[in-house]
C-alpha cells in the first residue's frame, strides 16, 4: 500500500481491492485456459483471452459480488468486469490515487463527471490511458426474425455504477463500455483480419468511453431503464480495441 494515505482512505482502497481477483495481478501471458470461462461468460471469457493474448496488463474482476459496502448507506453498486492498465506503465497500486489536502468527495449518487473528448484522445497516446471496463456482449446481428446489427444498449445502472467507479480511481481512469459482438452471420462490424477468434467462435470488440457515451445517448426504453446511440453515432464513435489499446499487428 502506497505510504502516507489516510486510513479511510487505505480501508477504501482494500474494499475495491476485495471485489478484485487478485490472482491476476500482476499480469501474466496466456498460458492454458482461462479459470475466467468457468464463471464468467462467453463475452468476457474471450475478451479476457484476446487481452491476453496481445500481452495487455489487466485484472479481472469477480462477478460473484457487488460492491455495496463501498457507499455507506448506498444501493448496490456493479462491479467492473475488467481493469485495463496503460501497457507503458503496469498496473500496480502505485496507480491508486494519493491523497492531497483536499480530500476526493465521492458523491453517493451520479457522481462527477469526467470527461475524455476526442480531441484528448488524439492528444495523448492511447497506451498511455487506463481503462475501466464494463463489458456488453452483444450478437452481430441480432435476433430471430428481424436482424439488428450494432445494438449497443446499456441500463441506468451500468452509466452509474461506472461514473462511480471513475471516482474513486480518480483522474488517471476512465470508464469505457466494451461491446462484444459476437459473429453470427456473414457480416461484421470489423474487418475479417481483426475479429478475434475464441472456442470456434469469433468476436469484434470496439470500445465507446464512458464519457462519449454518457453525452450522445438517448433512453430506449424507460420501463427497462436503458440508454442507446443511435447507429449512425455508435459508428462514428466506437472505436476498435486494436486501435484503443494500440495493438500492433494484430
Amino acid at each position: 500500500m502506497p505510504a502516507g494515505l489516510s486510513a479511510d482512505r487505505k480501508s477504501e482502497i482494500l474494499s475495491c481491492i476485495r471485489y478484485i481477483n487478485t490472482s491476476r495481478f500482476p499480469f501474466l501471458p496466456h498460458t492454458g485456459k482461462s479459470r475466467m470461462a468457468n464463471f464468467r461468460n462467453h463475452y468476457e471469457a474471450a475478451f479476457e483471452a484476446f487481452l491476453r493474448h496481445h500481452n495487455i496488463p489487466c485484472i479481472s474482476t469477480r462477478e460473484d459480488s457487488r460492491s455495496a459496502s463501498i457507499f455507506s448507506g448506498d444501493p448496490s453498486l456493479k462491479t467492473l468486469d475488467f481493469i485495463i492498465s496503460a501497457k507503458q506503465n503496469p498496473f500496480s497500486l502505485q496507480n491508486f490515487p494519493q491523497d492531497s489536502e483536499e480530500p476526493q468527495n465521492i458523491s453517493t449518487q451520479t457522481g462527477h463527471f469526467k470527461t475524455l473528448e476526442h480531441s484528448d484522445i488524439t492528444k495523448r497516446h492511447l497506451s498511455e490511458l487506463s481503462w475501466l471496463v464494463d463489458i456488453k456482449g452483444r450478437r452481430f446481428p441480432s435476433g430471430k426474425t428481424k436482424k439488428r446489427c450494432w445494438v449497443n444498449w446499456v441500463t441506468e445502472d451500468d452509466l452509474i455504477s461506472l461514473t462511480r467507479w471513475e471516482n474513486i480511481f480518480g483522474e488517471k481512469f476512465f470508464g469505457l463500455f466494451v461491446f462484444a459482438y459476437l459473429i453470427t452471420e456473414n457480416v461484421s462490424p470489423l474487418e475479417q483480419s481483426r475479429l478475434f477468434s475464441y472456442h470456434k467462435n469469433h468476436y469484434a470488440f470496439l470500445g465507446v468511453p464512458l464519457s462519449t457515451y454518457r453525452t450522445l445517448c438517448r433512453r430506449c426504453s424507460p420501463r427497462w431503464k436503458t440508454f442507446t446511440l443511435p447507429v449512425k453515432t455508435f459508428r462514428e464513435q466506437a472505436i476498435p480495441l486494436d486501435e484503443l489499446l494500440t495493438i500492433q499487428n494484430l
